[in-house]
Parts: structure tokens; C-alpha cells; sequence
């Protein structure tokens, strides 16, 4: 897999495999971990001013949906969130905010009657605060009509108050669809306030443990309509920290550039630009989504029904990899002009990147299912282990009234340890009645 993820940036357009080569210089990232923050990155970048068109030739924005399980402590996660963030926007974000100042003062000049036809500034902010709350992002979208990124480096709360929460999953599963959302909300003196957006658009990165993903998430989560929006990667490189590796100063500029010349472009057109797919495009997209639709259907890997919940999402998501890619591409290789179609060059790109996140929900399903197994005989170890404790308590004389000394009982088994003890034990108390004190190691 490893040689895999080192292949990917290089078949994802000049502006990604640059973008990861530069941040590797400072920070030893696999290349999937640096494709999967960017992409999101880039698509707020386009928000709701360009979109393209699903096959059914219903309008598609660029939103994108992530998650990303990495081991804490030794993969750099909030580290790499943050540098490819300032990678990306922090160019434009200095922009937007000088933008908002200057108009901020005209404002303000302006008389009582002139501000009655004026409408006051307000900040287009690119990205939602950390551990933003449901309703403080909807609040947020609600003032910012480009849309948001929301980026979450621990991820794990967030989502299971979405799985656990079926309203807001629901209110958030309509976001991604770009769906109109309005909801009734009560205000700070308890009068009801409408919150209405007409045009969402949220780009999403969660970050998590892998440990707790899989602990938590169940299986009946993937087949739903929300999980299945995300693109799920599992980074399994450790990364080796070397500190001052790099002693330059960060010079990510080349990149931060594109961003603002792509926001001032799509700035020119008074509605949003509408990139279609050009005919040779469409050729290829449509062999190969009926080549995807052959090989579904005869698949027999026995986690079907969750893989094939994810690829129905990452058909459509070529469209949207191949429009980011094209825009990106071609403003940062200067271009003299931006080609309104979308490009077989850009679809092929958008394909093998649809093809590699579903190679990686395939060894995610997988990696679940074998730890499901090991689990199953791990309990089965645990319950012989209980059997030992129970015959070895039968040949000391144990008094099932009173209490087990937990050291002399794990001297006296061999196999029972610190690590395990708490789970024989409760197997040992649920099915042969077996007391024990509090550890005494």
C-alpha cells in the first residue's frame, strides 16, 4: 500500500504533486494523507461560484467530505491540517479580511439615510472555527454565501454526535447535497428566529483515531446516508519527526497565488460559471461508470453492500475531483485561459483518484472485518482463561461468598495477566459466579 500512496500524488495534477513535495520538505507526510487534507482545501477555494453537472445534469458543487484515521502522537496530524491550510488559504484569507476592512470604512461613512439602501459588510470568512458546534456553523453558512470548510483535527466527537443525533445527521446530510436548508431556532430573548440558506456549501475534514473509529462506528453506519459521503482513509505510515530538518522559512506563495487568481476570476462573472463536460469526457466517464456497474455487481466481498455504498458516492465524485484539478492546474501553470469544459485529461485524473479512495474503503472493510475475527477469538481465549480461574478456585477452596484475592489469583493462572484481567473477570463473575476485590498487583 505504501507504494501506492506514493504514486497517487503523481497522477493528480501538477498543483497537488507539487503542493505535497513542498510540505514534505518540512514534514515526513505520506502522500495520500496530503491529497486527501488538500482536496478539500482547494474546494473551498471554488465554493458555490463554479460548479459542474452529475450525469443526471443536475447542478454539482465542489464540496468535499473526509475522513482521516492516524494513529495520535506519531502521524502529525494537527500539524499537517495546519500547514496545508496555510498552504492553500492563508493568502486569501489576509485578501477576503483587507476586503472586508476597506468596505467596513466605506460603510461607515455613509449617512443614516444612504446605509437604508446599502447593505453592511460582512466578513466571507473561509472556514469554520475548531470544535464548532451544529448550530454555530449554521450560523456561520448563514453569513457566508461562498460556503465554509470545517476542519475538526479531532474529528471523533463530532461524528458521534452524528451518528448518535438523527435530526442533525439528517440537517447535515442535507448540506451535502446542497440541499435548500431552513430551520426554526430560538433566539437569545426566546423568540423564534428563521435561519434560511439557499445555496450551502461545506466542505468537511474530520480527523481521527483509528481505535476509536472502529470501536464505535458500526457496521449498520456505512450502508446509511451519511458516512458514506466521506471519503474514509486509514494512514498506516508513522511519521519519523526530525526537528529542523528544514530551517527555512515556509515559502508556500506559488501556491497561496493560485487560490486568490481562481477567487478573482470566478469574482468576474456575475452568476456562477457552469463548467460542463466536454464530449470525449463524457465518452469516458460513461465506459467506465458501466464498467464500475459490472464489477459491483459481481462482486463477492462479503462487506458488499458498505463498499458499495461508498462507490455510488465516488462515482459522482470524479466530476468534482476533475473540476478542482482543472481550475487548480491551470491557474497555477498559468494557462493563458480557463477551458469552461471539463477535460479528458482532468476526468482521467478525477477517475484514478475515485479508484484509490475505493481501494482504501475496500482495506478499511477488510482491516474491520479481520479485527471482528480476532476479536471473536479473543473472547474465546478470555472465556478459557475464566474456566482456568474458576477450576483453579474449585481446587483452593474457594468460598463463593467471599471475595478473590486478585494477585494470588493471577500467580496461581497461568495466562491471566494485568492486561486481560479485567475481561476474564467479567466473564468469570457472569458465568461462574466469581467475586473479585479491587486489583492488587
Amino acid at each position: 500500500m505504501i507504494e501506492n500512496e506514493q504514486k497517487i500524488t503523481e497522477q493528480s495534477g501538477n498543483f497537488i504533486k507539487d503542493a505535497v513535495e513542498g510540505i514534505q520538505e518540512y514534514l515526513n507526510i505520506s502522500e495520500d494523507m496530503g491529497l486527501q487534507l488538500l482536496l478539500p482545501m482547494m474546494s473551498i477555494v471554488l465554493g458555490t461560484k463554479v460548479h459542474t453537472y452529475n450525469g443526471a445534469m443536475v447542478p454539482l458543487k465542489a464540496n468535499l467530505w473526509t475522513i482521516i484515521l492516524a494513529d495520535s502522537g506519531v502521524s502529525a496530524k494537527s500539524t499537517t491540517l495546519d500547514m496545508v491550510k496555510k498552504l492553500v488559504l492563508e493568502k486569501l484569507t489576509k485578501k477576503t479580511r483587507a476586503n472586508y476592512e476597506v468596505d467596513k470604512r466605506e460603510y461607515a461613512k455613509l449617512k443614516p439615510a444612504e446605509k437604508e439602501n446599502a447593505t453592511e459588510p460582512q466578513l466571507q470568512q473561509l472556514f469554520s472555527g475548531q470544535g464548532s458546534t451544529f448550530s454555530g456553523m449554521i450560523k456561520n453558512l448563514s453569513k457566508n454565501p461562498h460556503g465554509l470548510l470545517a476542519s475538526y483535527d479531532e474529528g471523533s466527537e463530532f461524528l458521534n454526535k452524528m451518528l448518535t443525533d438523527k435530526q442533525q445527521k439528517a440537517s447535515f446530510t442535507s448540506l451535502y447535497e446542497q440541499s435548500t436548508y431552513g430551520k426554526d431556532m430560538v433566539g437569545k430573548e426566546g423568540k423564534g428566529e428563521v435561519t434560511w440558506i439557499n445555496n450551502p456549501f461545506v466542505s468537511l475534514i474530520l480527523i481521527s483515531n483509528p481505535h476509536w473509529f472502529n470501536s464505535d462506528v458500526k457496521d449498520s453506519d456505512f450502508v446509511s446516508g451519511f458516512l458514506n459521503r466521506f471519503s474514509i482513509v486509514q494512514i498506516g505510515d508513522k511519521i519519523e519527526m526530525v526537528p529542523f530538518a528544514n530551517q527555512k522559512k515556509h515559502n508556500f506563495e506559488k501556491f497561496q497565488n493560485v487560490a486568490i487568481k481562481i477567487w478573482d476570476y470566478l469574482d468576474g462573472f456575475k452568476d456562477p460559471l457552469a463548467m460542463k463536460v466536454s464530449k470525449e469526457a463524457i465518452v469516458k466517464y460513461q465506459e467506465w461508470f458501466a464498467k464500475q456497474n459490472y464489477s459491483w455487481e459481481n462482486d463477492t466481498f462479503q462487506n458488499a453492500e458498505e463498499y458499495n455504498a461508498f462507490l455510488v458516492r465516488q462515482r459522482t465524485a470524479v466530476l468534482k475531483y476533475a473540476m478542482i484539478i482543472q481550475l487548480f492546474d491551470t491557474f497555477y501553470e498559468n494557462t493563458e485561459t480557463l477551458n469552461h469544459e471539463i477535460q479528458l485529461k482532468y476526468l482521467n485524473i478525477g477517475i484514478n483518484i475515485a479508484e484509490h479512495n475505493m481501494d482504501k474503503i475496500k482495506h478499511l472493510l477488510y482491516r474491520r472485518a479481520d479485527d471482528k475475527l480476532s476479536e471473536t477469538r479473543r473472547n474465546e481465549q478470555y472465556e478459557e482463561i475464566a474456566k482456568k480461574v474458576k477450576y483453579h478456585l474449585i481446587d483452593k477452596g474457594y468460598d463463593e461468598e467471599n471475595t478473590v484475592n486478585t494477585s494470588k489469583v493471577i500467580k496461581g493462572v497461568w495466562s491471566l495477566n494485568k492486561t486481560n484481567f479485567d475481561a476474564v473477570m467479567r466473564i468469570a463473575s457472569e458465568k461462574y459466579g466469581v467475586k473479585s476485590v479491587s486489583r492488587e498487583f
